[in-house]
């Protein structure tokens, strides 16, 4: 017989419930452990002595080293040196972090080995969590680990360890989880993990944009200004120093973006913080139109989820200047709705889907360009004809009955 638990739910029902994403949790480790292995053994081949850095080899984004080394001055409480120049464009959460977690294991290979691991597999288990529902059956269970699989074949756990930039996971997270509460009539917990996200990356604040799902008004107010004042409140320290650069850095012109599509010339112009937040006003009104047209068509999580996105993909979109690793967790997040919709039979799964797969294959060639495409499916994803093809894509499969 079972025992009730202190809400009365039986206390072996949620044993089980907590036991039951094992398998995902085992399968996206082993996933995890063979990635870290060919990544150190590439690593010994091309590096030998691991002079990239640390002795694991960031290779492809030198960011690390200098954020750890600000977050080291800042954990000695020399804030003065936190934003004294313009290349450190990370919130101080992110810099502290990244100094915690090379102090802790850049002493030796086999140490960074654990952490290298660790990234890899939370990547993975966050996004096989994220694409089914919760108890869900043995059906979304597969899909979703299949889902890892060919993230993994795509080597996409690999590029988000490498690019060092392993704060957009946990950022994009908690901009989800904010437009979820702020749809679900939480404002003040909508405006607090907004405002946590902010103290990881500035360019979080853009996700204002998902408070278009308050249930009205003055709820999405109470949202903004609460993620205003604790967000502004990891940056206030560091602004009283005096030393504060970071609006000072300019970016050049990236090929595939809007600026070199209008030939402009990275020797006269450069991208500048005042452009920057001309651009933050456009991402933010872009991707609210965008959300506010999906609030009565996707249920939560997917809502959610998709909100998250169409802020990175609007930011990405109306870039200058960009970087491949800027694709890395909104391409989770898209697949993973369109996933979940699926199994829901919702006909919006198909366009997210589409516009996974461009991020995909065509992200490498232009994130910009692969960013507009996939705001455009997902602005389209309220037309009938979705349903329509949904609807024959669903009759097809049906295997036909005997007369």
């Amino acid at each position: 017989m079972s025992r009730a638990g202190p809400r009365g739910v039986p206390t072996d029902a949620v044993t089980a419930n907590r036991w039951r994403s094992w398998p995902e949790v085992a399968a996206t480790g082993v996933l995890a452990a063979v990635l870290s292995w060919q990544y150190s053994g590439l690593l010994a081949l091309l590096d030998p002595s691991h002079t990239i850095f640390p002795e694991a080899g960031i290779a492809e984004s030198a960011d690390i080293t200098h954020f750890s080394a600000v977050g080291e001055a800042v954990l000695r409480g020399d804030l003065a040196a936190g934003y004294a120049e313009s290349s450190v464009q990370a919130g101080p959460l992110q810099l502290v972090l990244d100094a915690l977690v090379v102090r802790g294991f850049a002493g030796s290979p086999e140490a960074w080995s654990v952490a290298r691991f660790a990234i890899m597999w939370v990547f993975l288990l966050v996004a096989v969590l994220l694409c089914r529902p919760r108890n869900s059956e043995r059906g979304p269970r597969l899909a979703a680990v299949a889902f890892v699989a060919v993230l993994t074949a795509m080597q996409q756990p690999v590029a988000f360890y490498g690019w060092g930039h392993w704060w957009h996971l946990p950022v994009m997270l908690l901009m989800a989880l904010a437009a979820g509460c702020a749809a679900s009539h939480r404002p003040l917990a909508a405006g607090l993990a907004l405002g946590l996200a902010v103290w990881l990356e500035p360019f979080a604040a853009l996700g204002i944009a998902v408070f278009v799902l308050s249930p009205g008004v003055w709820a999405a107010v109470k949202s903004t200004a609460t993620a205003a004042i604790v967000g502004g409140a990891a940056y206030l320290p560091f602004v009283l120093t005096g030393s504060f650069a970071m609006g000072d850095r300019t970016w050049p012109v990236s090929g595939g973006t809007w600026a070199s599509l209008l030939r402009v010339d990275s020797a006269t112009f450069s991208v500048s913080w005042p452009l920057r937040l001309a651009q933050s006003v456009l991402v933010v009104v872009l991707a609210g139109l965008i959300v506010w047209r999906l609030r009565d068509r996707l249920p939560l999580p997917a809502l959610a989820l998709v909100a998250a996105v169409c802020v990175v993909l609007a930011r990405i979109a109306t870039e200058a200047f960009w970087w491949p690793y800027y694709w890395l967790v909104p391409l989770v997040f898209l697949g993973a709705a369109a996933l979940r919709l699926a199994w829901l039979r919702r006909p919006e799964a198909i366009p997210l889907g589409l516009g996974a797969w461009l991020g995909a294959f065509v992200a490498p060639l232009s994130g910009p360009l692969a960013a507009v495409l996939a705001l455009v499916l997902v602005a389209l994803c309220p037309l009938p004809a979705w349903a329509a093809l949904w609807a024959r894509l669903a009759g097809a499969g049906r295997r036909p009955t005997a007369s």
